[in-house]
């Protein structure tokens, strides 16, 4: 089946509403221009003809609830779809506590934007005829509480049974953690490797055995494209860093699986 969309990609918009900015050494700097820039980059995407828009995680500062409920109605005003996952800033501690929701939380606030079973943190959806998303949640929690870029043996599984119930489908997968190196050595390095994912080449083999060459990243806060083994990793930039990127892209494919993809960085 022949495909062609065009959708756009908003990465690390962290969303902080100006009473919640958090007032600390470590916090991510430039939260005061997220909402400002978000609604500057969707006024000019509301003059394009956009099947969809994907936001691969950190939609949010610190996982604040009103952050976080703040883009859901933002987001449900769209003309088009728009489909999220969680970064780390979306879920920073396993259970909620007085500044953040708790992992577990964060597919209720999205169900109209993918989650459409909330008790799941990754889903998979039809997005035009021929053309499927994978959405994963890269976030796990080790016994000690510490948070790492990880996908559990749960969601492998789960991954499997999708790849094997959808042979046909063109598959663009969603992801918060980078899957293939960006930089030099970044998988070994000690600060390179923190924005990657912890078993990235597991998940490389399953999508490279599966024939699917798009994965969707961020959480590097760089606009770059890397491959590896035939697997593609377009990370996208923070929309709070300078000089707050953003992509507009072109899918073609044709009946023979053929594709083309033209990618627009703004």
């Amino acid at each position: 089946m022949s495909v062609e969309c065009r959708f756009a990609i908003i990465s690390d918009p962290h969303i902080t509403l100006p009473h919640t900015v958090w007032d600390h050494p470590s916090r991510v700097h430039l939260v005061e221009v997220s909402i400002p820039a978000l609604e500057t980059v969707l006024e000019r995407l509301s003059a394009l003809d956009l099947d969809f828009l994907l936001l691969p995680g950190d939609l949010t500062q610190h996982g604040e609830p009103e952050n976080h409920a703040w883009l859901a109605k933002r987001l449900a005003q769209l003309p088009y779809p728009a489909y999220v996952i969680p970064g780390n800033h979306d879920v920073p501690c396993l259970e909620a506590n007085a500044q953040s929701i708790g992992l577990a939380d964060f597919p209720y606030f999205y169900r109209a934007f993918g989650y459409e079973n909330p008790e799941q943190l990754y889903y998979t959806c039809l997005l035009k005829p021929g053309l499927r998303l994978i959405a994963l949640n890269s976030n796990t929690f080790t016994d000690e509480g510490k948070q790492i870029g990880w996908l559990d043996d749960r969601q492998l599984i789960w991954l499997q049974a999708v790849l094997a119930e959808f042979p046909a489908d063109l598959k663009l997968v969603m992801i918060h953690h980078n899957v293939v190196e960006h930089l030099p050595d970044q998988a070994h390095h000690v600060m390179g490797r923190r924005y990657m994912l912890g078993n990235a080449p597991t998940l490389v083999s399953l999508l490279q055995a599966a024939g699917i060459h798009l994965v969707f990243t961020g959480h590097l806060h760089a606009q770059d494209v890397a491959c590896h083994q035939g697997v593609y990793d377009i990370t996208t930039g923070s929309l709070i860093s300078y000089p707050h990127p953003y992509r507009i892209l072109h899918l073609q494919a044709d009946e023979e699986g053929h594709y083309r993809l033209q990618i627009q960085s703004e």
